[in-house]
């Protein structure tokens, strides 16, 4: 006939598991991945009543997109709201904000904030040349050499050289330009963007 085993010889086969059962298993795993982090230009503050429209998903010019990198599955759009900060921040992103005229310093504050880092490199790096790129009329989505880098208006850094420029908004037909940047010396691009012709009844 078999006895039961007694209370203590329980305890101790379960004191023997707890004790070969690794408890830190977030330390194996490895370093958590890097926080996704944006850095925002602030476009001006929003009335009340605005702010109210946003919280129901209607869009603004409130937010420009600068520099960073969004959360997976997180797609861009030229003008974002309080409501895109709130999907940013709950898709597990961070966001750094910059002021509309903001400087060279406030900029690589919030780069470094953000983590992002120019390598470092033997070379001396290439003398940047600041490109203002306008339209009318505002928020247009900016694309330089195929990657997006905000909206109208927008002051950015560009690399001596030429780049291809393009200018798009609903309703109007795109403006597309490529542009030779010398070392050093400052430019402006200013276009009028001409709507888009009625589309014919059928």
């Amino acid at each position: 006939m078999n006895r039961p085993l007694p209370l203590t010889t329980l305890f101790a086969f379960s004191v023997c598991l707890l004790a070969s059962t690794p408890h830190n298993l977030s330390a194996q795993a490895g370093p958590p991945p890097q926080q996704p982090c944006v850095i925002l230009k602030r476009m001006g503050p929003a009335d009340e009543v605005t702010s109210h429209l946003y919280s129901f998903g209607i869009r603004g010019k409130q937010f420009q997109y600068q520099d960073g990198q969004l959360p997976k599955g997180i797609k861009f759009h030229g003008r974002l709201t309080d409501k895109d900060v709130r999907t940013i921040q709950d898709a597990g992103g961070r966001v750094e904000f910059i002021d509309v005229h903001f400087t060279d310093q406030e900029l690589e504050h919030a780069r470094t904030s953000c983590g992002i880092s120019t390598p470092n490199t033997s070379a001396p790096p290439p003398v940047l040349t600041y490109v203002m790129v306008k339209s009318t009329p505002d928020g247009a989505d900016i694309t330089i050499d195929g990657k997006y880098v905000g909206s109208t208006p927008s002051k950015l850094k560009l690399e001596p050289g030429s780049h291809t420029i393009l200018i798009e908004q609903a309703g109007y037909a795109p403006w597309q330009r490529t542009v030779t940047v010398t070392s050093g010396e400052d430019i402006s691009v200013n276009t009028t963007l001409e709507k888009k012709p009625p589309a014919n009844p059928q």
